[in-house]
């Protein structure tokens, strides 16, 4: 399966459950209620999305710990990818100036300069995730979360 259509699978899931953002921080989370079989079934999904399968997890075995992590795991990957968003809005108004250059600048170093910007936009154009934000969440937290799975 293409990264993009991964990326897709996930933000499908991250803005829409039940008609509601799952970022949402519901009473009955917070609450220590249970929680339904409908949350569970969508959680686990949402799990095996992220982790690709790697981490185990079933319907039953999501309590609200999981719950919690997988939140702030979303939370994490959104906020890191807006920040990464800011540096390449950064980079776009330096390639912008550069495309100017100024003549001090030697003809390789602009170009290797021009090379990486354009490879960089290339890359993450229409990407509302990063995959290095993914990634880093999930290193993080792949043992709470299994943990967590476990109820321990």
């Amino acid at each position: 399966m293409s990264i993009t259509k991964i990326l897709f699978s996930l933000s499908c899931l991250v803005f829409m459950v039940h008609s509601e953002p799952i970022l949402r921080r519901n009473r009955r989370f917070t609450a220590n209620e249970p929680l339904d079989s409908t949350d569970r079934d969508n959680y686990h999904n949402l799990i095996q999305k992220i982790w690709s399968g790697v981490v185990r997890s079933s319907p039953s075995q999501i309590n609200n710990q999981c719950v919690n992590i997988v939140n702030t795991i979303l939370d994490t990957v959104m906020e890191c990818s807006k920040r990464m968003a800011l540096t390449q809005h950064l980079y776009e108004e330096l390639y912008a100036i550069a495309f100017f250059r100024p003549p001090n600048i030697s003809k390789v170093i602009y170009k290797i300069v021009k090379e990486f910007i354009l490879a960089w936009m290339e890359a993450s154009r229409n990407e509302n995730v990063y995959q290095a934000c993914l990634n880093t969440a999930k290193l993080q937290w792949r043992s709470p979360i299994e943990l967590a799975l476990l109820g321990l």
